[in-house]
Formats: C-alpha cells, structure tokens, sequence
C-alpha cells in the first residue's frame, strides 16, 4: 500500500478548499433575494407567473405615467430591456443562482401621453444544470 506524501496531501486539501470557496463565492454573488413583487410566490410556475402578473397589474394600474413604472420596477431591481417586439418595452429582474436561473420579466405599452396602456408580467425559470 502506498503512502500518500504530507505535501501531497496538503495540496490536495488546499485545492478541495479552493473549488469549494469559490462554490460557495459564486453562489453567495449570483443568488438574490426576492422583490416585494417576487416574494413568496406559489409553488409551480403557472401559478407563480399568474400572481406575478396579478400583482405588476395592481401595482402599475394602466393609466400609470412611463416615469412611476420605471423608477418602481427599478427600486425592485428590474433591469430595462427597452423595446421588445411588437411594440412593447420590458424589464426583467434575475433571481435564483448560478445552479437555476429564475427571471421575472414585466412588459408594457405606452399610449401617446407616455402612460402604461397595457402591462403583463411573467415569472418563470430559464434553466437550471
């Protein structure tokens, strides 16, 4: 039976913890907590998108001005997407980590005084190793 060498086996316990800090790093940066509009959503990603959008529309009410939904879905962390197809703008915010990627997407449509004229979220995974 071969001995394994102190030196090799401190390498080795030195690499394992490298690999495992930056796990745990990579973990710790990349998940986020939820927004008041992402909290405690049901289980099941029909129902989560359902109440996702339920609450962007109670939230931003159509009539609501361009300014007070971007500044609200900004203080939630929403990113701007601009111009979406067909006429629609969005935002999206990342949750989840590195291991599954969650997305919280919001899109509206402003009328010619710039007020939100429809708006629909949508809150789903976008994929997970």
């Amino acid at each position: 039976m071969r001995k394994i060498r102190p030196f090799a086996l401190g390498v080795g316990v030195f690499a394992s913890g490298i690999v495992l800090g930056l796990a745990a790093a990579l973990y710790w940066t990349t998940a986020r907590p939820p927004s008041s509009l992402t909290k405690d959503l049901p289980g099941g990603w029909n129902d989560a998108s359902s109440q996702f959008d339920a609450r962007i529309r109670r939230r931003f009410p159509i009539g609501t001005s361009a300014q007070k939904l971007i500044d609200g879905l900004g203080a939630e962390g929403f990113q701007p997407t601009w111009f979406e197809a067909a006429g629609e703008y969005g935002a999206k915010r990342d949750e989840g980590s590195f291991v599954c990627k969650v997305a919280a997407r919001v899109f509206w449509r402003l009328d010619q005084n710039g007020v939100v004229s429809a708006i629909r979220g949508t809150y789903h995974e976008e994929g997970c190793l």
